[in-house]
């Protein structure tokens, strides 16, 4: 099984290609074909010839320039729930395991909320699941009128206007309320995660994040549309290498 895009991974002729490919689906209108094809021809090949280091580097680079969502409020109604990322603690080495229980432990939180009118996304890691952050995160994505769903999680309660669906009693839609939008969008998260990444460290998670938000908000555009929505999310930002290996008491999943 080939492990993930890392900064040690060899040329572009397995994950890292994989990496490539899934930023830009080929999806292309025929009038924009030659432009396409005169990228693949031109970039890809010489892109494979450098080293994986600098593969590594130039998609976190990519995926710095997806932009997360409008800085307003979604018009609603509102879709809101959490996932956690990372491995299960049966599946550790002896001298990585925890040993705090089992199920959310170890692992990272995404908080994320959908839009059911714009069917746009906005998602990014959180430090925790209290009410306070939970309550935050969905009061900047929703206006104090919008109807928020979600599960019967108690870090929901106290929102303006709620409902939920009790998850725990088999209950996953009753009536308008449901929360099926954004757990399909988990869905293809994970989907990318297990089958594409393997691993996502916590320490780059929030741009892997950012990269799954962005591709499902432009995912309507033409794949030219695309490149060039994510050209215009780059303008004013800059990732240097230093900074992107840094130690910032993160693990980066890198073998020592």
């Amino acid at each position: 099984m080939q492990g993930p895009c890392t900064p040690n991974s060899a040329p572009l002729n397995g994950p890292c290609m994989a990496d490539a490919e899934a930023v830009f689906p080929a999806r292309i209108s025929p009038e924009n074909q030659p432009v396409f094809q005169a990228i693949r021809k031109d970039f890809w090949p010489r892109f494979a010839k450098t080293s994986g280091r600098l593969q590594w580097f130039l998609m976190q680079r990519i995926r710095e320039g997806f932009i997360e969502g409008e800085n307003k409020p979604f018009p609603g109604p509102v879709e809101a729930d959490e996932t956690y990322i990372g491995g299960k603690e049966k599946n550790k080495h002896a001298n990585k395991k925890l040993r705090a229980g089992r199920g959310a432990v170890g692992k990272a939180v995404v908080a994320g909320a959908k839009d059911r009118t714009t069917k746009r996304v906005s998602a990014k890691v959180v430090p925790d699941t209290t009410r306070l952050t939970l309550s935050n995160f969905v009061a900047a994505h929703a206006s104090p009128e919008t109807m928020v769903y979600t599960d019967e999680s108690k870090s929901y309660s106290g929102l303006p206007h709620h409902e939920t669906v009790v998850h725990s009693r088999g209950e996953y839609v009753n009536g308008d309320c449901h929360t099926n939008g954004i757990e399909s969008f988990w869905s293809l998260f994970k989907r990318g995660y297990h089958g594409t990444f393997h691993h996502l460290s916590e320490k780059h998670l929030d741009r892997y994040v950012r990269e799954f938000t962005g591709r499902n908000n432009i995912r309507d555009l033409d794949t030219i549309d695309q490149m060039a929505a994510l050209v215009r999310g780059m303008v004013g930002k800059r990732l240097r290498y230093r900074e992107l290996i840094a130690d910032d008491g993160l693990s980066s999943g890198a073998r020592s």
